[in-house]
């Protein structure tokens, strides 16, 4: 666990602990990919896509769609990031799970916990 509080003249700004978590993201597209890039920053990754391709080139640090911020950071930053074919195990070793708006149960034949907590 880590911390954060104050920093740069922020004195005002409590510490607070924060936690790493596991979390798997389903699809790879622009709005999937652009979440489990940015979220596997502090938390562990799995991305869950059902296109072969597309999880090879993600565990290659290769983004399989044209952007170059997603490109750079696959490339060059420090990521907790996999990808994977296996819905349900990802699903099921999860803490929190995201799936884009629109993304129904009825594209894997699984449910999962929606929900994503934020601390405000």
């Amino acid at each position: 666990m880590q911390t954060c509080g104050a920093q740069g003249g922020q004195d005002h700004l409590p510490e607070r602990k924060v936690e790493f978590m596991k979390i798997a993201v389903a699809g790879t597209g622009y709005v999937g990919l652009s979440m489990a890039v940015l979220l596997s920053q502090h938390n562990q990754v799995t991305a869950v896509d059902i296109v072969p391709e597309k999880v090879e080139l993600i565990n290659r640090k290769k983004s399989p769609i044209q952007d170059k911020e997603i490109e750079e950071y696959l490339a060059k930053r420090d990521l907790d990031l996999t990808a994977t074919l296996d819905a349900e195990a990802a699903y099921r070793d999860a803490l929190k799970t995201i799936q884009r708006p629109g993304h129904s149960e009825h594209h894997t034949g699984l449910s999962c916990d929606l929900t994503f907590y934020t601390d405000d």
